[in-house]
């Protein structure tokens, strides 16, 4: 898999989940009978849904990119916690979409002030899923590429310089002549 293939995937990761969000949150209001209006309800199963989803299309990614950058997978450890970002950043967008206006209107506000709520809200989340799977594959994407198979956690000793032993340090009198001025 070569860097255009990889970036074409990354982009198709999340242009589906920019369609996944119109898929879901105009079929569950249909289903529920809250057609034109935005429920707790209705977003809480998008996010549900959608991060699941999410989820499992980018370990499958990542696996992808770590067969192909290794020759086979060999740490599945690492691709599950780097299948955490993408969703990292898809909860975060989400959230700060939903709950602080001035960002969801960035994108709300393009809309003429009759659109129904429904359609700026999932335009807006749709917006905001595209960037955070984009960004969360890209960065995720990255660190699946590396073949190390062991890792140790971080210990002070890694940050500290050894120190000599204590007959390696000897102390040497030097005497200057300087002439007299």
């Amino acid at each position: 898999m070569n860097t255009l293939q990889l970036t074409f995937i990354i982009l198709g990761l999340g242009g589906f989940m920019s369609i996944l969000t119109f898929a879901i949150l105009y079929g569950i209001s249909a289903m529920l009978g809250m057609e034109g209006y935005v429920d707790y309800r209705l977003i809480v199963a998008y996010v549900v849904v959608s991060s699941i989803i999410l989820y499992g299309l980018s370990f499958g990614i990542f696996a992808g990119v770590q067969k192909d950058s290794c020759g086979q997978v060999k740490n599945w450890k690492q691709i599950a916690l780097n299948a955490l970002i993408p969703l990292g950043f898809q909860v975060s967008f989400l959230s700060l979409a939903l709950f602080v206006p001035w960002f969801r209107n960035v994108i709300g506000d393009l809309f003429p002030a009759e659109t129904p709520e429904l359609s700026k809200t999932t335009t807006t989340l749709a917006y905001y899923s595209f960037w955070a799977a984009l960004l969360g594959g890209a960065l995720g994407g990255t660190f699946s590429g590396s073949c190390k198979v062991e890792s140790k956690p971080l210990t002070a000793a890694d940050f500290s310089l050894p120190l000599p032993e204590q007959n390696q340090i000897e102390a040497k009198s030097v005497r200057f002549n300087l002439p007299p001025e």
